[in-house]
């Protein structure tokens, strides 16, 4: 044996030279109970056949490679193709346990390429538990070379020390020299290690010290996200696969059976790589029976197939609305070289609905000029949690209406229109009601203005100067409903509701008449100012707005100081939006509801409290 192992560290210390050239460990997974998986890279350009490797765990601190195949693992006859890896679970699947011990967690089992060692009265490898070294093998000429190594074997193996934040102890290595001795922070127990992206060879000879920091970064227990895919700095360059979110609310009934597939989650890659889909979090619930001797039971009702994206019911144990009726999984797709951004998926267990009836609140017709109604929804079965994600509302002419996620009305044109409630989760299912809408002006086609004798100039201090608008086609309403009033420059002059012009500093003004249709029509006519006395200090600065016309719902505002709150009304005053700023920021993209149409003031509060205010057109 003495010889065997002498040869064995003789070939391992040869190797340390070069670079590149054989298989790593790139992750080491030490979790609550059964949770162990050991990821296995291939840093090389070319494929490598795993089938003369092996895993070795070195049981607490032996000085020579086990004679006992059981603690050893082969890998299998497949070939490991380049920048990829290749991730080993301990082999506890059983959904019941066996003896003593729980299943493996699904979010890990998920990531598996291989299951090992489910009985370790017959294979022990993997089973470590923060104080093994585990290693990678290589048959070479009839004798296995160390190809990599975590940790270290022999003895003074770690003491007990404590678990990060916590009065718990564990032995492992820790993270302050000689890191055996239980000083620090255990590192190599209860933690997920990732081998640092500019790790390029395995360690080939056992280490004098074994500083887990040195080569690995640390991420708490229970992080299996990364495996599957490894950054190395030495990979060629990659696109990063992502998830089309188009559609990410899936329902399933309570009464499914499992195997009920609930929908598909869709990837894409640049570059034609094959993805793999996984679920990261959130696909468990906590079930009691009612017995509080009796722990919570831990059911996790659904799998993502990770070639396919296909989402199914495996437990339907879980399905139980009384105890959760939504499920946020965070779903993350690799192609081997990396990973997406998590994305959210929703999950909502319930009932199909059969029937939506709706009718409005208040009356049943809307009059007024951009006059509102409210519209309820009465369903069956009866929706007992958040409306907006069992069903939606829609007009089926937004000329004539807009409505809200909650069902409220505003008019836009003349005419009837239907309100629909429709139901989102598959079953077709649709409320209607016909809305007759009238009292809403046509759109302006025209627009005068003048000021009262024709006066181009103001030249006393503080001086006033009316405007006259001139409207086509003329309608009977309160002028104000169809045109608004701006200038050009408020640090020169100011106008009210009714057209008043109020001199503040010398200057030339335009003053603006505009439609608030949205039709676009507006007219000027230039002023100019003099005799003015007011300082220039406190000046107000317009925000930029982009882009404007707004033809969707989404608009940035940008200044050139720092904003402190923006508020969007309409122009009866109406606010729509609002929102403060902590951070000194000068830039805000905002999201208006859907639908909206007509002129809106975005008046914005600078950090030094001065103000500034734009028009925003939306067609």
């Amino acid at each position: 044996m003495k010889k065997i192992f002498l040869l064995f560290t003789m070939l391992g210390m040869a190797l340390l030279g070069k670079a590149q050239t054989d298989l790593i460990i790139s992750e080491y997974v030490e979790g609550w109970s059964t949770n162990k998986a050991l990821e296995i890279y291939n840093p090389t350009n070319t494929s490598i056949n795993m089938s003369t490797y092996r895993v070795v765990r070195y049981s607490n601190g032996l000085d020579v490679p086990p004679a006992e195949l059981a603690w050893t693992f082969m890998l299998p006859n497949r070939y490991l193709l380049p920048y990829h890896s290749y991730v080993v679970v301990g082999d506890k699947r059983n959904p019941k346990g066996v003896d003593q011990e729980a299943p493996v967690w699904a979010q890990l089992a998920q990531r598996a390429d291989t299951f090992a060692c489910p009985d370790y009265a017959i294979s022990k490898t993997m089973y470590f538990n923060g104080n093994d070294a585990v290693s990678i093998e290589k048959l070479s000429d009839a004798n296995w070379v160390l190809v990599d190594l975590f940790a270290r074997w022999g003895a003074p193996g770690p003491a007990l020390a404590n678990l990060p934040n916590s009065t718990s102890q564990i032995t492992a290595w820790t993270n302050i020299p000689p890191y055996i001795d239980g000083k620090g922070v255990a590192l190599t127990a209860d933690h997920t290690l990732i081998r640092k992206s500019s790790v390029k060879k395995g360690v080939t000879s056992n280490p004098v010290l074994f500083n887990t920091l040195l080569e690995y970064d640390t991420l708490s227990a229970n992080t299996f996200k990364n495996l599957g895919w490894h950054k190395y700095d030495g990979a060629p360059a990659n696109v990063t696969p992502s998830l089309n979110m188009s559609n990410s609310l899936f329902f399933v009934n309570p009464a499914a059976d499992s195997g009920t597939v609930i929908g598909t989650i869709i990837g894409s890659d640049a570059e034609g790589n094959p993805l793999r889909f996984y679920v990261d979090y959130g696909n468990f619930v906590y079930i009691n029976d009612n017995n509080p001797l009796i722990p919570d039971k831990r059911y996790e009702p659904f799998k993502l197939d990770r070639t396919t994206g296909e989402l199914k019911v495996v437990d339907k144990r879980g399905l139980v609305p009384t105890q959760k009726t939504i499920f946020y999984l965070e779903t993350a797709v690799t192609d081997g070289f990396s990973q997406s951004e998590t994305e959210n998926i929703t999950v909502i267990v319930a009932a199909p609905l059969t029937t939506i009836n709706i009718g409005p609140s208040g009356g049943n017709t809307i009059t007024a000029y951009q006059g509102i109604l409210q519209f309820m929804a009465e369903t069956f079965p009866v929706v007992s949690f958040n409306p907006a994600l069992r069903y939606e509302w829609r007009v089926s002419n937004e000329n004539i209406a807009r409505i809200d996620t909650s069902g409220l009305v505003t008019a836009i044109g003349n005419g009837t229109v239907s309100v629909i409630c429709a139901a989102i989760d598959g079953s077709g299912v649709e409320g209607t009601y016909e809305l007759t809408i009238s009292g809403q002006p046509i759109p302006v086609t025209d627009l005068m203005v003048s000021s009262v004798g024709g006066i181009t100039a103001i030249t006393a201090n503080q001086g006033t100067l009316q405007f006259i608008a001139e409207v086509s086609p003329s309608f009977n309403l309160d002028p104000e409903t169809r045109y608004m009033w701006m200038v050009s420059d408020e640090n020169i002059a100011t106008i009210n509701a009714n057209g008043l012009l109020s001199a503040l500093r010398n200057g030339i003004v335009n003053v603006i008449c505009m439609a608030t249709d949205a039709s676009g029509i507006e007219t000027s006519m230039a002023i100019t100012i003099t005799g003015q006395t007011l300082s220039v200090s406190n000046q107000k600065i317009a925000p930029s707005l982009y882009p404007n016309p707004l033809d969707g719902n989404i608009f940035t505002v940008s200044a050139s100081k720092e904003i402190k709150s923006i508020v969007i009304s309409d122009v009866s005053s109406r606010e729509i939006f609002r929102k403060e700023y902590k951070a000194g920021i000068r830039s805000a993209d905002i999201e208006l509801i859907s639908n909206l149409k007509g002129v809106f003031l975005v008046s914005v509060e600078y950090k030094d409290k001065s103000r500034g205010v734009s028009k925003l057109v939306v067609r």
